[in-house]
């Protein structure tokens, strides 16, 4: 099985793929660009030297896939190693979520790092924030005017603490954060 080093862009030396570049440029309107990767293998001609009967997956730095296909020619490997895995050895539900990472020859399930998952919970967070506040503002105006009803008034009780709770929340313990249960309204 065929794995490729990381492709970078480079500018080609070679003066006839410049012309041709340029030709499809004008013609097509479509910029070219050269990848080749450490060993000085170049993406142009490396694609056609996969295995028809394969899956390629391009993966960075880090060994997460971004690409796939079973065609080399569909993907655009920038910044990214190129590998061919057997149909067989797939994984169900692989796809190009970067939930998957290609590791030792096979294709696992991604395998984040504790930054990863502060940044995952520190997201969570954010967003659970901004939509108990949305929910509290119409809650809270009926109580500011004096239009609130019982049920609206428990209601922004039990959001408003849950918001105290939930900006509490130690996110550099993720992934194991134990968050705040919802208000028992909406439960």
């Amino acid at each position: 099985m065929k794995t490729t080093g990381i492709f970078k862009i480079y500018k080609p030396d070679n003066i006839q793929l410049e012309k041709d570049a340029e030709i499809i440029r004008e013609n097509t309107g479509m910029d070219i660009i050269f990848l080749r990767d450490p060993n000085g293998e170049l993406w142009h001609e490396a694609q056609y030297l996969f295995d028809k009967d394969t899956l390629k997956i391009a993966f960075d730095e880090n060994d997460v896939i971004v690409m796939l296909s079973e065609d080399a020619t569909f993907l655009n490997p920038v910044n990214c190693a190129v590998a061919e895995v057997k149909k067989d050895n797939v994984p169900a539900g692989v796809d190009e979520s970067q939930t998957w990472m290609y590791r030792d020859g096979e294709i696992i399930p991604r395998i984040y790092t504790q930054d990863e998952f502060i940044a995952q919970a520190e997201a969570m967070k954010q967003q659970l924030m901004a939509d108990t506040s949305s929910i509290i503002a119409p809650l809270q105006d009926a109580v500011d005017i004096g239009e609130a009803t019982d049920a609206e008034v428990s209601s922004l009780h039990g959001w408003k603490k849950y918001r105290v709770l939930l900006n509490r929340v130690d996110i550099s313990k993720a992934p194991d954060i134990e968050w705040p249960e919802l208000p028992e309204d909406v439960a």
